[in-house]
């Protein structure tokens, strides 16, 4: 046919590429105007092409499929000796093109995973940002909840000791000294503690419920309307459980019969743990004053009660769970600390 010359007859340049002579023939491409003056297409980009790469191309230009265990020997030999050099650059344009079809348009797996993983680094990054906040503003609201600590007990007076330890003072059960009243929102009314968690634990107890002006600093709020510590009826206060100090993180530890201390001005206050509950934050009859008979008014009060309530579950808080403990006895501060403290502080 006019025009149209076989590999065999024009010099190979699939033959020379697959000999390493890349260079070559970028220095001495076909001249499209020679011989016959019909254009002769060369292989675009041969020239980038080192051999395995020129191997791999070439067959699959030419239809011999994979070239994993396939040497340029074999590919040489298998080349059809009428293969046309417009069709041999026909085929790699058109392998080119499927290959950057599949670049550009990626399949619905590959999309769906990197939508998922571009969510779980956003997800990631949410929950460090959320941890490094909860560490910081915790350890913020414990350094605050140690220096009002102090600064509470410096205006007490100290229990007596003997050669260095605090003694033990007598266990009375006649009704204890009354903590004056307020209904200023964040005046402290004594120290709450916990044995069970620790010789050191110890939060102030605070008039009111505010966030901002008393839980979120770490301290017990002292629901409003409720009995003080050491009355007849039910004293009744909430606190964190995960946040801002979170006093109450360990209230899955208390257990029946642990001993809850009100530290005051006057006197160390001594409650046992009767029970705790998990209800839903409507369910506001735990605070009433006789949780046990709910629908008894305060004037028919008869037994001193403390309540402590808390988020449940963390980071949920969509429940609250509840303590219930029953006063036993109290001692004067002038005469020492009660036994169950000191039994916590060895």
């Amino acid at each position: 046919m006019a025009g149209r010359h076989s590999l065999s007859e024009r010099g190979n340049p699939l033959k020379d590429a697959l000999h390493g002579d890349a260079h070559a023939q970028k220095s001495q491409p076909v001249d499209p105007t020679q011989e016959s003056g019909e254009a002769t297409a060369w292989l675009p980009g041969w020239e980038r092409l080192d051999s395995e790469a020129a191997t791999s191309a070439i067959a699959e230009a030419v239809g011999l499929g994979s070239t994993k265990h396939a040497s340029s020997t074999t590919i040489q030999n298998d080349i059809p000796e009428g293969l046309w050099e417009g069709e041999i650059a026909q085929r790699s344009s058109a392998a080119r093109n499927k290959a950057k079809h599949a670049r550009n348009n990626p399949s619905v797996l590959s999309r769906v995973v990197g939508v998922i993983g571009e969510l779980l680094i956003t997800a990631g990054f949410v929950i460090g940002l959320f941890i490094v906040w909860q560490v910081w503003w915790t350890d913020e609201a414990n350094r605050a909840q140690h220096s009002k600590v102090e600064q509470l007990k410096e205006g007490w007076q100290k229990p007596p000791s003997n050669s260095g330890t605090v003694k033990i003072g007598k266990a009375r059960t006649d009704p204890p000294p009354a903590v004056p009243h307020t209904t200023t929102v964040g005046t402290a009314e004594g120290l709450m503690r916990i044995p069970r968690f620790g010789k050191d634990y110890a939060h102030t107890i605070e008039y009111g419920t505010s966030l901002k002006r008393v839980l979120d600093k770490g301290a017990f709020g002292h629901y409003e309307g409720t009995a003080f510590p050491g009355e007849v009826g039910n004293f009744a206060t909430a606190a964190h459980r995960q946040t801002y100090g979170a006093p109450m993180r360990d209230v899955d530890e208390l257990e029946a019969g642990d001993p809850i201390i009100l530290e005051t001005k006057d006197a160390y206050l001594v409650y046992y743990m009767t029970e705790s509950s998990i209800v839903s934050p409507g369910q506001v009859d735990v605070i009433a004053p006789d949780p046990k008979n709910p629908s008894k008014p305060q004037q028919k009060a008869t037994e001193r009660y403390l309540t402590i309530t808390t988020c449940h579950p963390p980071f949920v808080s969509n429940e609250r769970w509840i303590v219930h403990a029953k006063f036993s006895h109290w001692v004067d501060r002038k005469d020492g600390i009660p036994q169950e403290l000191a039994q916590s502080q060895k």
